[in-house]
């Protein structure tokens, strides 16, 4: 269900439409079982979902294959048309998909010891703008990730009634890259104009491939437990990975003044940034329980 209140006056003032939801979907399919009775099991599972909508005022620019600029100039500066009249698709504006293809596998390998591996496996896209301030083909919030993934592999074995192990491994492997959308290439030039409160032509900077935040992490604890007291120890370890390609469109953008320059930004890219962490944290926590009352006591150091 959806309304909007563009009325008379504000078609007046120039706005001639309003935020239109244009296809919205989520569909998904899921299996599992026992592959092996009483030792393996499965699980799978599909999902695709996303959205493509209209926003009031953002529109694609329809002189982008144009030039201001000299024939056999190094750049180029478009001229600034809002296409108001382009016909409405699930590219009017912002669009959004994302896939997921996940599975995990149970393996009971011995009555004390239980294995469990899971990975996700995600493609997503955020593009176009959501703002008037910016053409659909010049929004820095455009995204596509690829690919996205998550494994885990964890393993507990309760040794005895009282005793318990626990060990885990995490990987979150993840890109953002940008891209250009149709009618932006390498040598277009971004150019926001303070006057009309536009920037049109490219993107000022992009991360492109590869460009991956990746993590790691391991875990191991042990567990005591009786009636009336809890002890439990272990170590958790996480390993950061930064790898990014940043460039600019023409190395070069412009400020206008309505539709009259007034400064440029020269940019020295394209660089790439390298960035890696750990972190290893070391705990021991344990709680009491005494007639009406709980102690809790813990220590942990983080490095």
């Amino acid at each position: 269900m959806e309304s909007d209140n563009l009325s008379d006056e504000l078609r007046g003032r120039g706005l001639t439409a309003s935020n239109k939801r244009v296809k919205i979907f989520d569909e998904s399919a899921s299996l599992g079982g026992p592959i092996m009775r009483d030792r393996i099991w499965f699980f799978g599972a599909l999902r695709t979902w996303g959205m493509a909508k209209q926003f009031a005022g953002v529109y694609w620019n329809q002189t982008q294959d144009q030039s201001l600029t000299p024939p056999g100039a190094i750049l180029r500066v478009v001229p600034y048309t809002p296409w108001v009249d382009r016909p409405l698709d699930s590219r009017s504006s912002r669009w959004e998909s994302y896939d997921s293809q996940s599975g995990r596998v149970t393996w009971q390998a011995a009555q004390k010891h239980k294995v469990d591996f899971f990975i996700d496996h995600q493609i997503g896209s955020n593009c176009g703008s959501i703002g008037a301030n910016n053409t659909v083909e010049t929004y820095v919030g455009s995204y596509k990730f690829e690919p996205n993934r998550f494994i885990q592999v964890t393993w507990n074995s309760p040794q005895t009634s009282r005793l318990l192990l626990e060990a885990g491994y995490g990987a979150s492997i993840s890109q953002w890259n940008q891209s250009w959308h149709p009618g932006v290439t390498p040598d277009v030039a971004s150019v926001t104009d303070i006057g009309y409160g536009i920037q049109y032509g490219s993107s000022a900077t992009y991360r492109g491939r590869p460009n991956y935040t990746n993590r790691t992490t391991q875990r191991f604890s042990m567990t005591y437990v009786t009636g009336s007291h809890s002890f439990k120890t272990g170590i958790q370890t996480e390993q950061l990975f930064t790898d990014q390609f940043i460039f600019g469109n023409a190395n070069m953008s412009y400020t206008f003044r309505n539709d009259t320059p007034i400064s440029i930004t020269q940019r020295t890219t394209p660089y790439r940034e390298l960035d890696k962490g750990h972190d290893l944290g070391i705990f021991v926590q344990d709680q009491w329980k005494v007639n009406r009352f709980t102690l809790n006591l813990g220590v942990r150091n983080d490095y």
